[in-house]
């Protein structure tokens, strides 16, 4: 009688605390965008204020940085919607 009944409680208490396909892909997502930040933030600062003047780098620069922020921000607040108050 106990065997079913405890299968449906580890089942749910696993669901508890493996984290979702969704947040592990976010996670790494934003990782790659914040290091695609990082490598053109060295690269200025190798090859010099020059590429500033460049549109396509800013754009690219700004737009990682910004994907970057959103992925942190979406971690954050899915883990804090999750927490039982």
């Amino acid at each position: 009688m106990a065997g079913p009944m405890a299968a449906v409680c580890l089942k749910a208490c696993s669901k508890r605390l493996r984290p979702s396909a969704m947040r592990i892909y976010i996670g790494i997502t934003g990782l790659l965008f914040a290091l695609m930040f990082a490598g053109h933030v060295a690269r200025i600062w190798i090859e010099g204020t020059q590429l500033l003047s460049e549109p396509i780098f800013i754009v690219t620069t700004l737009t990682s940085l910004g994907l970057s922020v959103w992925a942190v921000l979406l971690l954050t607040k899915a883990r804090s919607i999750k927490r039982p108050r």
